[in-house]
């Protein structure tokens, strides 16, 4: 996956979401025209993580097909099964 996303591999970094406390954690990579989030819940519960976003926008989950998110300009809602992630693609 890293091969077929460069954003992934040089793209800018920047924490968007850092809960200790819930083992969420959040960032995207950016580079040239293509933004992508990953999202990872470490804790043994299923959560639903809020993630601020910067616009309004739509992204794919690259992890599993026909599952996209929206984001309403302020936050990005990602609901996540115990101890798994998600790589989010943002639709051009």
């Amino acid at each position: 996956m890293r091969n077929t996303h460069p954003a992934l591999q040089v793209g800018d970094y920047h924490t968007l979401l850092a809960d200790d406390a819930r083992d969420l954690l959040a960032f995207s990579r950016s580079y040239e025209h293509q933004n992508m989030v990953v999202v990872v819940n470490n804790s043994s519960a299923d959560q639903r993580a809020i993630v601020p976003a910067l616009q309004n926008s739509v992204y794919d989950d690259l992890l599993e097909d026909n599952h996209r998110f929206a984001s309403n300009g302020e936050q990005l809602e990602v609901d996540l099964k115990a101890k798994s992630g998600r790589i989010l693609i943002r639709r051009a």
